[in-house]
């Protein structure tokens, strides 16, 4: 069996050397050389180019519309840190920032008429990660009937309105 092995490598050998021997020496092509002065490489960094043309432009657009969110968490803000007034009268100016926030985007005509559970719903339809209704009896109760809230009631409300002013459609 070996011996039979041995006779098979030895013909594959032999055929290999007189097929080289009949086709020559390997001839290798010349190494290409590397340039960025080719056709493709211009459409390559021409298109880089544009993309981040466009994608800056987009950017700035979209961080210029976005000022008035940026402008009403800073106010959102300073009412959480108001020490004068009460958990029902910082309620009541949220309200007012909501208000004025949803006037600015969605208009006066559609948003000046709402209040009570019509205002939390269209809070609500306008943002799918809030839930308004849910604190409708705490804006009641802050707004209307003058009681107090609690600490734990304000933070969920703050936290609510935060969300809805960062993601509400426009």
């Amino acid at each position: 069996m070996e011996q039979h092995k041995l006779i098979i490598t030895f013909f594959q050998l032999a055929t290999s050397q007189k097929i080289d021997a009949d086709l020559g020496p390997l001839i290798e092509p010349e190494p290409v050389t590397f340039s960025f002065d080719t056709f493709g490489w211009k459409v390559f960094f021409c298109s880089v180019l544009i993309s981040i043309v466009l994608l800056t432009t987009f950017n700035l657009v979209r961080y210029v519309k976005n000022k008035y969110r940026r402008i009403a968490v800073k106010k959102l803000r300073s009412i959480i840190g108001e020490q004068n007034a009460s958990n029902s009268q910082k309620l009541v100016i949220v309200n007012t920032l909501l208000k004025r926030v949803a006037i600015q985007v969605y208009g006066r005509k559609e948003v000046a008429r709402l209040f009570g559970e019509d205002w939390m719903a269209f809070l609500e339809s306008k943002c799918s990660k809030t839930s308004f209704i849910q604190h409708h009896t705490i804006f009641k109760n802050a707004t209307f009937e003058l009681n107090e809230i609690s600490d734990f009631d304000l933070e969920t409300v703050l936290l609510t309105t935060k969300k809805w002013i960062k993601y509400h459609a426009r």
